[in-house]
C-alpha cells in the first residue's frame, strides 16, 4: 500500500470510527522495559530522540508494547525533533536522521500487528516564543516544522500529529510548515488550562475554527489535564465544529510526590470511564499522554473502541 493510500485510508477510518492512540513514550523510556533499571545507567542521551539511534530497540519495543495493547495510531518518538530543540541539544545535524528514523521505527512495530495500525509523527512546540512576543519569525518556524514533517514523511509516516501546542501562531506555523512538506493527513492538539484556556489565552472555539480553516484534518486537546477536566474542552470543539473529528489525548490524572517517585492519581479503569463521553463529543483519536502506560491503551480498548464497533455493528 502506498503512502498516499494509507494516508486517505486513514482519513476515511477517523471520520468513520473511533481510532485509538497510544500513550506516554517519555515515561517508558526512562525504565529498561521489564527491568526497572534507569535508562540512562545504560546509555547516555541529551534527549529522548536520540536514542532512536543509539538505543533503537528500546524505542521499539515501547510501540509493540503499545500495539500489544491494541493502539491503531502509534506516535513516533520526535516530539522535541525539531531543529531548535535538537540545537540547544548540540546535535541539529542529527535532525533529519533522528526524525526519518524514528518514523521507521514505528512503522516497524506497526508492521508485527495482527491489525491496522498506523504510524503518526509527533512534532511538539520549539521551545521558544514567535514574534512579536519572541525572536522566532512566523516563517523561520513554519520552515523549522517543514523540515522535520519532511523527515518524518520520509521515514513512512502516515499522518502528522502537532501536538502540545499553547500558541495559535506557532501551532499555524507548524500546520503550514507540515502541509507544504508532505501530503500526508495533519492532526493538531492544544493543550488547554483547567480554565479553559491555553497558557497563551487561546479559546477551545478559536484553536478549532481557525486551525480547521488553516487546513487541519482534526482537531483537539493533548496533555494538561486529566480526562474530567479536558471533557469540556472537547465538547466546546465539538459544539462550534460538529462536523470536525477530534482528538483527545488526557494525562492520567495530576502527578502526586509519593516516597520519592511521581504517581498519576487516575489510574486506567478511572482513565477508561470518561471514554464514552469523549466518543459522544465528537472525539475520533482517543488515547492517552503523561502518566499513562500500555495497560490505560488495553483498558481504553476494551472499554471505548471494542464496545462502540459492536454498537455498530
Amino acid at each position: 500500500m502506498t503512502a498516499t493510500t494509507r494516508a486517505s485510508t486513514f482519513l476515511n477510518a477517523l471520520r468513520s470510527k473511533p481510532l485509538l492512540c497510544d500513550g506516554a513514550m517519555g515515561t517508558m523510556l526512562e525504565a529498561a522495559m521489564g527491568a526497572g533499571q534507569p535508562l540512562a545507567s545504560a546509555v547516555d542521551y541529551l534527549v529522548p530522540e536520540a536514542l532512536n539511534e543509539l538505543a533503537p530497540q528500546r524505542v521499539l519495543a515501547v510501540h509493540q508494547a503499545y500495539v500489544a495493547a491494541g493502539a491503531q495510531v502509534l506516535e513516533t518518538n520526535s516530539f522535541g525533533g525539531n531543529a531548535i530543540k535538537l540545537g540547544a541539544a548540540g546535535i541539529v545535524q542529527d535532525e533529519w536522521k533522528l526524525n526519518e528514523r524514528a518514523a521507521r521505527l514505528a512503522r516497524e512495530a506497526a508492521g508485527t500487528a495482527t491489525h491496522e495500525v498506523w504510524v503518526a509523527g509527533s512534532i511538539g512546540p520549539t521551545g521558544t516564543f514567535l514574534a512579536p512576543l519572541g525572536d522566532l519569525p512566523f516563517e523561520q518556524a513554519r520552515d523549522v516544522f517543514a523540515s522535520q514533517a519532511a523527515a518524518l514523511a520520509a521515514g513512512g509516516a502516515d499522518l502528522l500529529l502537532i501536538e502540545t501546542m499553547t500558541d495559535l501562531e506557532e501551532a499555524r506555523a507548524a500546520l503550514l510548515g507540515a502541509k507544504s512538506a508532505s501530503t500526508l493527513p495533519v492532526l493538531v492538539t492544544l493543550t488547554f488550562e483547567s480554565h479553559g484556556r491555553t497558557m497563551m489565552g487561546l479559546t477551545p472555539e478559536e484553536a478549532v475554527r481557525v486551525l480547521v480553516d488553516s487546513g487541519a484534518d482534526a482537531v483537539g486537546a493533548n496533555c494538561g489535564l486529566g480526562p474530567g477536566a479536558m471533557l469540556p474542552v472537547i465538547e466546546r470543539m465539538h459544539h462550534t465544529r460538529p462536523d470536525v473529528p477530534l482528538v483527545a489525548q488526557a494525562n492520567a490524572g495530576q502527578p502526586v510526590l509519593r516516597n520519592g517517585r511521581v504517581f498519576y492519581d487516575v489510574g486506567p479503569e478511572a482513565f477508561a470511564s470518561a471514554a464514552p463521553a469523549f466518543l459522544e463529543a465528537g472525539v475520533r483519536l482517543l488515547g492517552s499522554c503523561c502518566g499513562s502506560a500500555p495497560p490505560y491503551t488495553a483498558t481504553l480498548s476494551a472499554v471505548a473502541v471494542h464496545r462502540h464497533c459492536h454498537h455498530a455493528t
